[in-house]
C-alpha cells in the first residue's frame, strides 16, 4: 500500500507537470518563440514566461505538501549553512576550473578553436543579469521537484530507489524542451545522479539548487551552449563527446568533495 501511494504522488506530480510544461510550451510559442531554437531562448518574453511557470511550479509543489502530504516547503531543506557554503565554493571552483582547462587543452589538441576571449559582456549586462536570475528560479524550481519532492517520497524506500527513478525521471523532463541526442541524454542522467547525491549528503534545497546553477552558468558562459552570452566565441566549439567527458569528471569531482564534507554528518537527509 505504501509503494501504491508513493507511485501514485510521484505519477501525479509528474502528470501536473507535463500539463504546466505544454501550458508553458504553448504561451511561448503565442509569443513566437521555440525553445528547441537557441537564440529563442533568450528573449526577454521567453525568460519572463519561463521564470512565471516555474514560480507556478514551485507553488503547486507547496500545494501538494500541504494539502496531500500534511509538510510545509520546509520539510525539504531551506537551511544554508558555513558548511555548505565551503562546499559551494570548492564545488564551483573545480567545475569552473575543469572547464577551463578542457577548453585549453582541446584547444591545444585542435579539437576546439577559439575565435574570442571576451573580457565583458559589453552593453548587455542587464539582459546578463536576467538570464542569470531565470536561471537560477529554474534550477530552483526542478530542485524542489525532482530532488525535493522525489527524496520526500522515495527515500524510505532506499536511497538507490531515490537515486535512479529521480536521475531518470529528470532525464526524460528535459525531452520536452530540448533536441535530444545520446551524449545530451548522459550529460542529463549523470548530473541527475549527481544533483540527487547532494541533496542527499546536504539536506539542503540551496545547495544543490546553487550546484545546479553553476552547472548552468559554465554551460552558457564558458561552453556557450545557449549560442549567446558566452565568453568564448568559438570557431569550433566542444564537440558532444567531449562535453559528455567535462561533465562525468567535474561530475565525480564535485560528489568526491560531497562526500567528504558531508559523509557521517547530520545534514544527511532523514524524513
Amino acid at each position: 500500500m505504501e509503494i501504491f501511494q508513493a507511485a501514485l504522488q510521484i505519477l501525479s506530480v509528474i502528470v501536473l507537470s507535463v500539463i504546466l510544461s505544454v501550458m508553458a510550451l504553448r504561451v511561448i510559442r503565442a509569443a513566437g518563440a521555440d525553445l528547441r531554437n537557441l537564440h529563442d531562448r533568450n528573449r526577454p518574453v521567453v525568460l519572463s514566461i519561463a521564470a512565471g511557470f516555474n514560480l507556478l511550479f514551485i507553488l503547486m509543489i507547496a500545494l501538494i505538501l500541504r494539502y496531500w502530504n500534511h509538510h510545509t516547503l520546509a520539510v525539504l531543506g531551506l537551511t544554508l549553512n558555513v558548511k555548505d557554503i565551503c562546499f559551494l565554493i570548492i564545488a564551483f571552483v573545480f567545475m569552473l576550473g575543469l572547464a577551463i582547462f578542457f577548453i585549453f587543452f582541446l584547444q591545444r589538441r585542435e579539437m576546439v578553436q577559439i575565435s574570442k576571449i571576451r573580457r565583458s559582456f559589453g552593453n548587455a549586462g542587464a539582459g546578463i543579469w536576467i538570464s542569470v536570475i531565470v536561471l537560477f528560479i529554474a534550477a530552483l524550481q526542478e530542485e524542489f521537484l525532482f530532488r525535493g519532492y522525489f527524496a520526500f517520497v522515495l527515500l524510505p524506500f532506499g536511497f538507490y530507489v531515490g537515486l535512479l527513478v529521480s536521475a531518470a525521471v529528470f532525464t526524460l523532463w528535459h525531452f520536452l524542451t530540448n533536441s535530444v541526442h545520446l551524449f545530451q541524454v548522459v550529460d542529463w542522467f549523470v548530473g541527475g545522479l549527481l544533483l540527487f547525491l547532494i541533496y542527499y549528503l546536504s539536506g539542503s534545497i540551496w545547495v544543490v539548487a546553487l550546484v545546479h546553477v553553476g552547472r548552468n552558468l559554465i554551460n552558457v558562459f564558458v561552453f556557450g551552449i545557449s549560442a549567446s552570452n558566452s565568453l568564448i566565441e568559438y570557431k569550433r566549439p566542444i564537440a558532444p563527446p567531449q562535453k559528455t567527458l567535462y561533465t562525468i569528471s567535474s561530475s565525480f569531482a564535485v560528489a568526491l568533495t560531497g562526500l567528504f564534507l558531508y559523509h557521517s554528518s547530520s545534514s544527511l537527509i532523514q524524513y
